[in-house]
């Protein structure tokens, strides 16, 4: 079969390069790794979701990001040695190192589908699988890869060899494919068609185990020619299996089991879950990594586990500070109030454990939580006092000098003016779901329902009236700068603005389908608004443009906080708070709106000589070229071939930069856009061709 040629570039690693919003909980980070390999002694690289790559040159006491310039999900990593080393990201990119990371090339498999592992037997000759059967090998680095013919056609999750000749691939539908010879021939063998296979680990030739998502776990005694079940969960997904001998082993997943006497029995380790790899050393060193950032750390070969970092089940939905310094967070579930003295750097958990949706504090000792009830404390939170006599769960919260307004279900609105020692309920009409409060004065203020009813206040709260806002499902929060200018947010990505106090509203798209849980504006012009799938939006004109910041997590943001147009927070699920001190802005590339289709524009000038631009946006991350052809459809020039992220792109062709071999005449010419794969129904792919003039 013929080798795919592959050009490789290199660049030097800079960190936080791109990320300008960076983690401060879960530390180092929280995006599920997926991935683990110890390279010495005191040297681990872990990769995962969103671009991330870690590594630790103290075993595990410190985490060091490792900036790829990426977005895509990282699958597997393998070295070779202490120099040589491999991520798998998507669609066939690959990045390889041959100075233990100090810098990186980008390489390709130039097959375009998601390879799962990675496995290399020296530093020249590996291997990957992935979709649809797919195993490539490389006998010179990945420089080129052939395909081999793995005698399946079922996805691969885990490719595995137990020396140079002796090697295993397994997935879907029970598959185990072997060979004997290097990697280049296979034969495939079915062990549980209903099972998924994720991982496969050998203690010698002759010995092997592998684990499946249904919690199954199997082993074999003849180099895998026939594989027995040795365990069955039905409750735990395995991920992951390791063994230390012939009896000492541990299958990961969903849960933690050990065995001690070859698989015949399997004990639980309750203080480890959520894991998806494991890689344990010669020197019993060892190292498990998971979801939402999980690792763990073993000195023993397995036997005791230190955790290292903790899967957060925090909710946190509301986050507050009084300066750069001093701030809090609170969690609704579990309950909970966080706080921070060194502007996030390190939190600690309060005694305070009551579930929180909304704090504020008026200084570093005067503060309110808001949950199933309210609290008040006067001492910085070393006491409080419960301040509402109702169990409730008021959802939005509303402070102007010693007013406070709350609002919670179906109850309406209720109103103190002296701080919170009193109240007075404030009943109005209807029956909807009230989700969010805001006063811009003591006199002037707005509440939204669930279902899309807005009223508004002129005095203090005492009475409400309706005002014109096409009732849409999915109001989450209302926000005003003044008394003119307000933003109300929600479901499917959609702003509402208005700059007439709420007597009309005009529509601002943004073209994404998050849930905004919450925004804030610190004037008229600039704010942030925060929700599902980690999207972070900002806007610089009053909403006119939203723009999506990198927030480098996928995890649920439940509510933002910014001290001014540099400094702020975003938090949310599983316990994630960001911080940015730039206002989120990327400064190696500029902010780009998301396009709402994938397009190719024009060329400009048209007819050119010598040179011209042509214009094009990306709905998602992807493969792309661009190339161009003459009329009998020869190619001509290649402008781009390679991943790119989403978003708009302009480059420049100059036709007297061709090799003389293709010089252009004056005539038609055309150039072709290709974009992820076009056969997908998710419709995350694109071709479109359009035609260009030169005139010499």
């Amino acid at each position: 079969m013929t080798k795919r040629k592959i050009a490789i570039a290199y660049f030097v690693i800079i960190s936080n390069l791109i990320a300008q919003w960076v983690w401060q909980s879960p530390m180092p980070q929280g995006n599920t790794l997926n991935d683990v390999k110890i390279i010495n002694a005191n040297t681990v690289i872990a990769v995962g979701n969103l671009g991330t790559v870690l590594k630790s040159t103290d075993a595990g006491e410190t985490w060091n990001h490792i900036n790829l310039g990426t977005e895509m999900n990282f699958n597997s990593v393998h070295f070779a040695d202490e120099n040589t080393g491999y991520i798998l990201g998507a669609e066939g990119t690959i990045f390889k190192t041959t100075d233990r990371s100090e810098t990186w090339a980008v390489l390709s498999t130039g097959i375009k589908i998601t390879h799962y592992s990675i496995c290399f037997v020296s530093k020249d000759v590996g291997f990957v699988c992935g979709y649809y059967g797919y195993i490539l090998k490389t006998t010179d680095g990945g420089a080129t890869w052939e395909k081999k013919n793995s005698k399946t056609i079922n996805t691969l999750n885990k490719i595995y060899f137990v020396n140079a000749n002796l090697g295993f691939a397994v997935g879907n539908e029970g598959t185990v494919t072997k060979t004997t010879d290097g990697g280049n021939t296979w034969k495939g063998i079915s062990v549980d068609l209903a099972g998924e296979l994720k991982s496969i680990f050998f203690i010698d030739e002759t010995n092997g185990w592998a684990v499946s998502t249904y919690g199954k776990i199997f082993n074999t005694t003849d180099s895998g020619t026939t594989w027995s079940q040795k365990y069955f969960n039905s409750t735990t997904t395995f991920y992951s299996v390791w063994f230390a001998d012939k009896n000492s082993g541990i299958a990961f997943g969903s849960g933690a089991f050990v065995t001690n006497d070859g698989g015949k029995t399997w004990n639980q380790v309750n203080s480890i879950r959520s894991i998806k790899s494991v890689d344990i050393s010669k020197s019993k060193l060892g190292f498990a990594v998971g979801e939402r950032g999980r690792i763990e750390k073993t000195e023993d070969g397995g036997t005791t586990w230190k955790t290292l970092l903790n899967d957060n089940w925090n909710a946190l939905r509301s986050i507050f500070f009084i300066n750069r310094n001093i701030g809090w967070a609170g969690s609704s579930f579990p309950g909970g109030i966080y706080k921070t003295t060194n502007g996030g750097s390190y939190w600690e958990l309060t005694t305070f454990k009551e579930p929180c949706t909304k704090l504020y504090f008026r200084d570093e000792n005067n503060g309110f939580v808001f949950g199933y009830t309210a609290f008040k404390t006067s001492n910085g939170g070393v006491k409080w006092d419960t301040i509402f006599p109702y169990d409730s769960y008021i959802r939005s919260v509303a402070f102007f000098e010693d007013k406070i307004w709350f609002v919670y279900g179906k109850a309406g609105i209720y109103k103190s003016t002296d701080n919170g020692n009193n109240w007075v309920w404030i009943p109005v009409e209807g029956i909807e779901q009230w989700f969010s409060i805001f006063f811009v004065d003591k006199q002037k203020g707005w509440a939204v329902t669930l279902q899309g009813t807005l009223i508004k206040s002129v005095d203090g709260g005492n009475t409400w009236e309706k005002q014109n806002l096409v009732k849409r499902l999915g109001r989450q929060a209302v926000y005003f700068t003044d008394e003119n200018n307000g933003w109300i947010c929600g479901d499917g990505g959609h702003f509402f603005h208005t700059t007439n106090g709420g007597d009309t509203w005009e529509e601002q798209k943004t073209g994404l389908v998050a849930i905004l849980y919450s925004m804030q504006f610190v004037n008229k012009k600039v704010g942030w608004a925060v929700g599902t799938g980690g999207t972070i939006l900002k806007t610089t004109n009053s909403g006119e443009n939203w723009i999506q910041q990198k927030s480098n997590t996928t995890n649920d943001l439940y509510t933002v906080f910014f001290l001014d147009e540099n400094t702020g927070w975003a938090a949310g699920g599983y316990g994630t708070i960001l911080k940015t001190t730039n206002g989120g802005t990327t400064f190696i590339e500029e902010e780009k709106a998301i396009p709402s289709e994938f397009s190719l524009s024009q060329n400009y000038p048209n007819p050119f000589n010598p040179s011209t631009t042509i214009s094009y946006q990306l709905l998602t991350p992807g493969f792309v070229t661009l190339k161009v052809y003459d009329v009998l459809g020869r190619e001509i020039a290649t402008l781009v071939n390679e991943y790119r992220q989403a978003g708009n792109s302009t480059i420049t062709f100059n036709a007297r930069h061709l090799e003389r071999s293709r010089e252009m005449p004056s005539g038609v010419y055309f150039y072709t856009l290709k974009a992820g794969d076009p056969s997908l129904r998710s419709g995350h792919g694109f071709v479109q061709t359009k035609k260009m003039v030169y005139l010499k």
